[in-house]
């Protein structure tokens, strides 16, 4: 299945991917959450696999996948993520690639507020 990637104008695109006009800038699937260099495998959802519950966290519904424990388990490997890619940020000298994780870090810490919302 090929990915269906935001584009410069959809009302639903994650800040994270815009630049300061508004315009998309990273590619993004908003089927299975995969981005930039995950892109060139197919996309797939699979209600077992992270980005899958992620992508559900971004359109704002509770992942069928997870509940109790492991959505709590989730949170922590969400806001681990957001940390990773935080500090691969601030290290990069490619201007570009860092913006992009700066990007990848907030969708990241994103994804995991809104499912702690969703949790209480």
């Amino acid at each position: 299945m090929n990915h269906d990637l935001y584009k410069t104008g959809d009302k639903d695109a994650p800040r994270s991917i815009k630049d300061g006009n508004g315009d998309v800038v990273l590619g993004l699937c908003r089927r299975c959450g995969k981005g930039e260099c995950d892109l060139e495998q197919p996309c797939w959802v699979d209600d077992s696999d992270p980005h899958s519950a992620m992508a559900e966290v971004m359109e704002g519904t509770m992942p069928k996948s997870l509940n109790g424990k492991a959505a709590t388990r989730f949170v922590v490997l969400l806001r681990a993520k957001a940390v990773i890619y935080a500090e691969r940020s601030e290290k990069n000298v490619n201007g570009k690639l860092a913006a992009w994780e700066a990007g990848q870090a907030e969708a990241f810490a994103w994804a995991a507020d809104n499912l702690e919302a969703l949790l209480r």
